[in-house]
């Protein structure tokens, strides 16, 4: 499912990725730290 907030067009950041995963509160820091180790960021 693709969910647009407003126009394309007007995103201030190029190249936003976004997604979503539904998890109970017991997932959700597990998972998270899972993201922070296998995404690369630099900011």
């Amino acid at each position: 499912m693709e969910i647009y907030v407003d126009d394309e067009a007007k995103l201030t950041l190029h190249g936003l990725v976004q997604h979503y995963i539904k998890l109970s509160e017991m997932e959700k820091n597990r998972k998270l730290n899972d993201l922070l180790d296998a995404l690369d960021f630099n900011q």
